[in-house]
Order: C-alpha cells, then sequence, then structure tokens
C-alpha cells in the first residue's frame, strides 16, 4: 500500500524492510563487529562472543547462530499481502499470514449467499415438524 501511495517500486520497499526491522539490525551489528574483531587477530573468537553477549544481552547460543548463519527462523512472505511470517505459519496456513486468514473469515461470514446458509435453509428440523404436528 506504501508503495502504491508513494509510487515506489514494491521491491525496494520490502528491501528497506529488512534495515528497519530492530532484530536484523542488531543481527547485521553483531555479524559486522565479530568480523571486524576477528579480522584484527587480537582477542580470540570465545572472548568476542562473550563480550558481544555482554554488550547486546543476549545468550551465546543466539550470537553463535548469528555468527555461524545457522538462523532456525527463516522469514517467509506471505503470498497474499506480502509481510513476512515465520516459516512455520508459513507451512501452517498455505503461505497466508493469520491476518489475511482472519479477513477471509470475516468476509465469509458476512457474505450473504455463502453454502452453509443456503444449506441450512434448505434442512427443516425435526422440532418444526413437531410442532407443525400438534397445531
Amino acid at each position: 500500500m506504501l508503495a502504491r501511495l508513494k509510487k515506489i517500486d514494491f521491491a525496494v520497499i520490502s528491501h528497506l524492510q529488512e534495515y528497519l526491522d530492530p532484530k536484523r539490525v542488531r543481527t547485521r551489528l553483531i555479524q559486522y563487529e565479530f568480523t571486524r574483531l576477528v579480522g584484527e587477530n587480537v582477542f580470540k573468537k570465545g572472548h568476542i562472543i562473550n563480550a558481544l553477549m555482554k554488550k547486546y544481552d543476549v545468550s551465546k547460543s543466539y550470537i553463535e547462530q548469528i555468527i555461524y548463519e545457522r538462523m532456525i527462523h527463516k522469514k517467509r512472505v506471505c503470498v497474499r499481502c506480502g509481510r513476512f511470517i515465520t516459516a512455520y505459519k508459513w507451512g501452517r496456513n498455505n503461505g497466508v499470514c493469520d491476518s489475511c486468514i482472519n479477513k477471509a473469515i470475516k468476509n465469509y461470514e458476512y457474505e450473504t449467499d455463502n453454502e452453509n446458509d443456503t444449506s441450512q435453509r434448505d434442512e427443516i428440523s425435526q422440532e418444526s415438524e413437531y410442532l407443525d404436528s400438534l397445531s
């Protein structure tokens, strides 16, 4: 939507979104600082990892995942709206985010001609038949 309003290419917007996410910014900073400090050959990798843990207040395994590029939660893109979602939600919902599913459910409930309404109208309940037989 922002791409349409500002007449900017959607690819540029999605690329900028990567740099506006605080988690990704922290990841890039950790990667940069680690490679810079290792390149100086002054400190050992274990000491650098401990220093980054204290600086960013994160666990050792998190730092190692970032450094060795073993990120567990890969991001995917929703096929309807283009938002980033986790790989788990992407697989569970066939590539659609939760908000798009909620919108689809709301639209389905308010349709006047959906299958459930017409099939329920055609069925006659046993209670109504019984009440009709009493009168």
